[in-house]
């Protein structure tokens, strides 16, 4: 077991190092000789042996991806510039998380766990652009830091699919920080100004309650019709492993997948549908990956 202070002085000055900022978070693994050498008397010594440790440790906290096998990412450090983008923001689904508190790292890790889906280029510090070809769709995601959400723009043939992967990432990401208040919120379909709380709309419509007018407009709005913009129907067996192959990837964690499944199970109780066992389905898909 290596001493913890060994482990974050590394990380540490790789992610403070001048080199990496002027790289604009690109880091190929040959200049770790220069970023690690031992220049001070606090600093401690790193053996090359173990620099695929350092940056496996990285990976695994979602500070970085692969872009190649002499190459890692670290999108905390991406340019701030938004890049142009071709997109139907008008006909996209919408949706966006507000948060009390908006954690620096939620974005960077997002973009770390749906990196292979990444169009491109186009990636930048508080922003990412995803294309999947399996739901035919294309997102935009954003981070306001200033006003402490992040928007979600989804769009093409399986949206709502698509969508309901990316919600389970941000789900599972909120989820591990301690007392984090991170509200979801669907924004009405003629006035995106105007949103309510996804939770809010569930629980109206346990209660029977068949249209609601939200704070901030005078207007009806149907409760089924907006839950239906942004939830997922009922699926079969077939459709929900086709999401969850989505969401495992190359991972090997079985127990976190199960873990994000079921919370898609407890937010969306009807998108798995009667009878389904996600357990199951799950070890299903590992024993294929296997």
């Amino acid at each position: 077991m290596l001493e913890p202070k060994w482990v974050t002085q590394a990380v540490y000055r790789i992610i403070n190092s001048e080199q990496l900022a002027e790289a604009h978070g690109v880091l190929g693994l040959d200049s770790l000789d220069k970023i690690l050498k031992k220049t001070k008397k606090e600093h401690y010594k790193y053996p090359q042996d173990k620099y695929p440790y350092i940056i496996d440790l990285m990976r695994k906290f979602e500070l970085c991806y692969e872009i190649d096998k002499e190459t890692v990412l670290i999108p905390d450090l991406l340019e701030v510039q938004e890049p142009e983008i071709d997109f139907d923001y008008e006909n996209s689904l919408k949706f966006l998380i507000e948060y009390d508190f908006l954690p620096k790292s939620v974005m960077p890790r997002f973009i770390v766990r749906m990196h292979k889906d990444i169009k491109g280029d186009l990636r930048w510090r508080t922003g990412v652009v995803l294309g999947d070809p399996a739901f035919s769709s294309t997102a935009v995601i954003k981070a306001d830091e200033t006003d402490t959400k992040i928007h979600i723009y989804v769009d093409g043939r399986q949206k709502r699919d698509y969508f309901a992967v990316i919600r389970a990432a941000f789900l599972s990401i909120n989820g591990s920080f301690e007392k984090l208040d991170a509200v979801e919120r669907a924004p009405m379909p003629d006035n995106p100004e105007v949103t309510v709380s996804y939770s809010h709309l569930v629980r109206l419509e346990g209660m029977g309650v068949e249209q609601y007018v939200p704070d901030g407009s005078d207007k009806e709005y149907n409760v089924k019709e907006l839950l239906g913009s942004v939830s997922v129907g009922k699926k079969t067996e077939e459709e929900i492993l086709q999401i969850l192959r989505k969401l495992a990837a190359d991972s090997d964690d079985q127990e976190t997948l199960k873990k994000t499944a079921n919370k898609i199970l407890m937010l969306q109780p009807n998108f798995f549908g009667v009878g389904v066992n996600v357990n199951k389905l799950i070890d299903k898909l590992f024993k294929k990956k296997k």
